[in-house]
């Protein structure tokens, strides 16, 4: 176990939840978010709030609760914006969030809106697995219909931001949606 105190506990509970996560341990990771989030609540921190949620709600996906997950995406992006935060680092990470629950719910306007909305700050302010993730979702429902051109830009950027900031994870992903595009096509 991880021995935390003071404010700086939702950072490493966040952490330690994250790498639970990675390696499968759902209930630990669980546990830490929690923790992370009764931290976080006491002193009322949304940002670092956000990161805690965004891990509950990838969880969620994980164990197959898409619904649970927009819920909860949903509920913090609304925090987040009704306290005066809809454009600072907090909202990208709660729309990177949602856009994915949404994609798993098949909700393709839902997720146009929020990503005309949010796809430049998710580009600017998450993690590079948000970034990932939103800009696969987004071009997949630009794929899905039919509006190839449109997802072809959004992998472009994609694939752009990694040569820009050395993280070839961006330009993998691109050229992997590109290939599942061109299956559908037929090509």
């Amino acid at each position: 176990g991880v021995s935390c105190t003071g404010h700086g506990e939702y950072f490493i509970r966040n952490v330690v939840a994250y790498s639970h996560a990675f390696h499968g341990y759902y209930f630990f990771a669980h546990q830490n978010v929690a923790a992370a989030k009764r931290a976080l609540s006491s002193i009322n921190a949304l940002h670092g709030l956000s990161y805690s949620i965004w891990l509950e709600a990838s969880l969620s996906l994980l164990q197959g609760d898409a619904s649970d997950a927009c819920s909860r995406a949903s509920i913090l992006l609304n925090q987040v914006v009704n306290a005066g935060h809809k454009y600072s680092s907090a909202s990208p990470v709660a729309a990177a969030t949602l856009l994915e629950a949404l994609y798993e719910m098949n909700d393709f306007d839902m997720i146009e809106a929020l990503a005309e909305d949010y796809l430049p700050l998710i580009r600017e302010t998450c993690l590079p697995d948000q970034i990932i993730i939103a800009h696969r979702v987004v071009a997949r429902v630009h794929t899905l219909r039919k509006q190839h051109a449109q997802a072809l830009h959004v992998l472009n950027l994609l694939q752009d931001l990694g040569d820009a900031r050395g993280i070839p994870r961006f330009s993998s992903a691109a050229r992997l949606d590109r290939i599942w595009m061109a299956s559908l096509a037929g090509d």
